[in-house]
């Protein structure tokens, strides 16, 4: 018997998934499955130009002389000190925000609601309750509960 003969693929590399539009492998590994980063035409693409190298970092640590005859002559220090302090916090700050809480947004009632008018209040813990609206110093509005005379 001669060499085994492979028959040629039925079923593609990359299906999709569960007819769902998404493919089993990503476009970059087909890339290497189908062996196209061997192609000129992508390693040319992809070569690295002389001037994109980025320079060299500078070193963090730098070697100063020492005067004496015990110290030893050289040290390294580095270049940027550590903090001598550290401040300490208990809790994290919080992070300033626009947004307002609730105390501070705008409040207005409805026009036809004025100092004297009867209200059923509907909902919230009050509900049910019958109170009227009385000024108090500044514009504010104060609720009491209404209990009509009965004389």
């Amino acid at each position: 018997m001669g060499p085994k003969v492979k028959s040629p693929r039925t079923t593609p590399i990359n299906q999709e998934v569960k007819s769902s539009g998404v493919m089993r492998l990503s476009h970059g590994r087909m890339f290497h499955k189908r062996g196209l980063w061997l192609i000129e035409k992508w390693k040319k693409q992809n070569e690295k130009k002389p001037e994109d190298k980025k320079p060299k970092k500078t070193t963090r640590m730098v070697t100063k002389q020492v005067n004496g005859e015990k110290n030893g002559k050289t040290r390294t220090v580095r270049v940027n000190r550590f903090p001598r302090f550290y401040p300490t916090e208990d809790k994290p700050r919080k992070l300033r925000s626009n947004k307002k809480s609730f105390s501070q947004h705008k409040h207005s009632l409805r026009s036809s609601i004025t100092p004297g008018t009867v209200l059923i209040l509907v909902a919230g813990r009050h509900a049910g309750k019958v109170s009227h609206l009385k000024y108090k110093a500044n514009k504010y509005f104060m609720m009491i509960p209404y209990r009509p005379s009965l004389t």
